[in-house]
């Protein structure tokens, strides 16, 4: 056992001793390539836990497996790791710290890693407002080189009654690398527009994406982009209907535009989003 997975199993006892709150997320993206000069259809599945000792403090842990396939029979197996920790001992504020690892066969980004922390204010069923900051560092690239990713955000809340509503939420990525990664660019800005509707049973939710991003990180530092590709605009919707307080379903799709800048080619990419979560 290496010494990662050591500190993984650590992480996962400490987080689950104590916990009175308990939810684990199973998923699976199978994803479709469309134009892609060197890319085919790929997957990425996983299972995601959190873990709540108290209203105060929160535990998250993510493990990711792609298999990510490439022409003439090419093929790139990836490890992901995430861990976050969320504290709300200050009412109506948030304090959020993690880190994200791969393990990788692309030499160029195996090992490299991505540390990120955020505050956020809110004010229950009405607003929350947050900024993120992560900084991604590839010493193996060439060149090698860092990230940092700012992401503030600001999100309204209109209620119906206490069971439903709709949540609208706007953000934005500002990435900066400290080196130029295959075109003279070194900063890229976007924007997110994300629309919720929910009940006590069922939400569904679209967003739509406009800018670009290199080298991202997306998902509150659960999804990292270690790739060189350019990525535009990209929109998604998604569907959760509750069976009981103790068990979900998830279905989705998103779409993503790119530039392959390493050969010359645009490209688009489809996931579909299947996930199941259990509460305890």
């Amino acid at each position: 056992m290496n010494k990662l997975s050591r500190i993984f199993l650590i992480l996962i006892f400490t987080s689950i001793v104590g916990a009175q709150s308990v939810t684990i997320m199973p998923y699976h993206l199978p994803i479709i390539y469309k134009d892609s000069g060197v890319r085919e259809n790929s997957s990425l599945t996983g299972v995601y836990g959190a873990f709540q000792s108290d209203l105060n403090n929160k535990f998250e842990l993510a493990f990711d497996y792609s298999d990510l396939n490439y022409i003439s029979n090419f093929k790139i197996k990836q490890y992901d790791f995430t861990f976050a920790y969320t504290n709300e001992s200050i009412p109506e504020w948030k304090f959020r710290a993690g880190g994200h690892y791969i393990i990788s066969d692309d030499a160029l980004t195996d090992q490299a890693y991505i540390l990120f922390a955020g505050v956020g204010k809110y004010r229950f069923r009405s607003w929350d407002t947050s900024i993120d900051v992560y900084y991604s560092n590839y010493s193996d690239y060439l060149p090698s080189f860092g990230a940092i990713q700012f992401s503030p955000g600001f999100g309204l809340t209109f209620p119906f009654d206490k069971t439903q509503g709709i949540y609208i939420y706007s953000s934005a990525d500002y990435i900066m690398l400290n080196k130029s990664i295959l075109s003279t660019k070194r900063n890229y800005f976007s924007l997110q527009e994300t629309l919720t509707y929910y009940n006590n049973r069922f939400s569904i939710s679209a967003y739509a994406l406009f800018g670009e991003q290199k080298f991202a990180v997306r998902q509150k530092g659960f999804l990292v982009y270690n790739v060189s590709d350019l990525m535009k605009n990209g929109y998604g919707i998604s569907v959760t209907y509750s069976f009981t307080q103790n068990f979900f379903l998830k279905g989705g799709i998103e779409y993503d535009k790119f530039d392959e800048e390493a050969y010359g080619t645009s490209a688009t990419s489809t996931k579909l989003i299947i996930l199941a979560g259990f509460n305890f």
